[in-house]
């Protein structure tokens, strides 16, 4: 494969939410390390500027629609509410371009017990986005990230067979919709993160490494809480990843692209220290 490194910021960098010189220290440090996309929200007081960052830079950026949306509680597949959430994305996607960034990401919202009418106000939701970036001459990506559909995120996308049936249903309508799988979330769902990869590879080129605890249902860390790759007991080691970016390998052979980002809550001081201590353990991503 042709590796582009990535790491989501917020969780890992908290300040660089906010402060345009902290977003400045962060995107140095990890450039350096090789890592040429980040995948954040910023909406500190000099929000408009990251993008010169980026380009000064020469980083990718990934806007992450899903932070604020899942703040303010909008659900794009709400058979009541879709229209409200798209225009909150489509005011997201705005600042994106703002900043230069062509991929946003979001995800599909919370599951209901009629998910097929779901699905079609989730599929008017792409639609408009996709006519909003027409009326507006925005060159933006739309990329979903699948969630568990039951345990923590409890996501209408979801499990992989729903997630490929409705990607093949936005291509087959001209509006794309592509995809972000990540490791914690398919093994919160209980399917085969490389099966599920490679039902759904056609739509995805993008790859997050997350981690999570499972093991208990009765522990404060069950569920989706981000934790690191040191955590005992948990599902995706560096040992496990290192396995599986293998297999990664073997799904997105020769040249084909694909990104792959770090994503992990920093609960210590020094969020760069604690960077150093996950990138020391994972000397395959290097």
């Amino acid at each position: 494969m042709k590796l582009v490194r990535s790491v989501c910021t917020n969780m890992a960098f908290p300040e660089s939410r906010k402060s345009l010189d902290e977003f400045r220290r962060m995107a140095e440090f990890l450039a350096a390390k090789g890592v040429k996309s980040l995948e954040f929200y910023h909406d500190g007081p000099d929000a408009a500027k990251v993008g010169n960052v980026l380009s000064d830079l020469g980083l990718e950026g990934v806007w992450i629609g899903v932070i604020p949306s899942k703040e303010k509680k909008v659900s794009l597949c709400s058979e009541d509410g879709w229209k409200k959430a798209a225009e909150y994305y489509d005011l997201l996607g705005n600042m994106a371009a703002v900043n230069g960034i062509g991929t946003m990401m979001l995800n599909s919202g919370w599951i209901s017990p009629n998910p097929e009418a779901q699905l079609s106000a989730l599929a008017q939701s792409i639609e408009y986005l996709h006519n909003q970036n027409d009326k507006k001459g925005r060159k933006l990506k739309f990329v979903l990230e699948p969630g568990d559909s039951w345990m923590a995120s409890c996501q209408l996308l979801g499990p992989y067979q729903r997630v490929k049936a409705f990607c093949e249903r936005m291509d087959q309508a001209g509006t794309p919709l592509y995809l972000t799988m990540d490791s914690a979330h398919s093994a919160e769902e209980g399917e085969n993160f490389v099966e599920a990869v490679e039902a759904v590879k056609k739509y995805c080129d993008h790859i997050h490494f997350a981690n999570c605890f499972i093991r208990d249902k009765a522990s404060e860390w069950y569920g989706d809480q981000h934790v690191g790759f040191d955590w005992p007991d948990t599902e995706w080691t560096p040992a496990t990843l290192e396995m599986l970016f293998g297999e990664l390998g073997r799904i997105y052979p020769g040249d084909e692209p694909l990104k792959v980002a770090l994503e992990y809550m920093c609960r210590e001081a020094d969020p760069y220290a604690c960077f150093d201590k996950h990138w020391a353990s994972m000397p395959f991503l290097h």
